[in-house]
């Protein structure tokens, strides 16, 4: 399963599946080229505003308390990642490779709370990397 802006757009459907998914902008849930800018990286909310998406890694089960304040308004759309599936998250995968779930500059904001702590030394860099890959340039 693949999931594309157009899938998220006013809401954001729970991922119920052992499967990975991924969040592109692309038509039809194809990747981008590397290095290739997103036609539309913001979804528009029921009040047909622009969104911005943030991505909620290590979101754990939904709260409403787990996000930052400052993405807790209706300028922010939350897609939460998680490595376990029982959390009902967005997208399921590892902090160290989100290559299968998230492409490249796909998220506007990225929130990562006491997760780095649970990842062993040598993975610390690969995940801070996976963050600055999957944020835009001027996230």
């Amino acid at each position: 399963m693949k999931v594309d802006s157009s899938s998220l757009e006013g809401r954001v459907r729970p991922f119920r599946s052992n499967r990975t998914a991924r969040a592109t902008d692309e038509p039809s849930g194809l990747s981008r080229p590397e290095g290739a800018a997103l036609k539309n990286p913001s979804i528009r909310g029921s009040s047909g505003a622009i969104r911005r998406r943030v991505l909620h890694v290590g979101s754990g089960a939904a709260s409403d308390g787990r996000l930052h304040a400052i993405f807790r308004s209706d300028q922010w759309a939350e897609v939460r990642l998680d490595v376990d599936v029982a959390t009902g998250p967005d997208l399921v995968c590892s902090v160290t490779d989100m290559s299968a779930a998230v492409g490249n500059a796909a998220f506007d904001g990225i929130w990562s709370s006491h997760n780095l702590e649970h990842v062993r030394g040598h993975e610390v860099l690969p995940a801070l990397r996976e963050f600055v890959r999957v944020l835009r340039p001027d996230g």
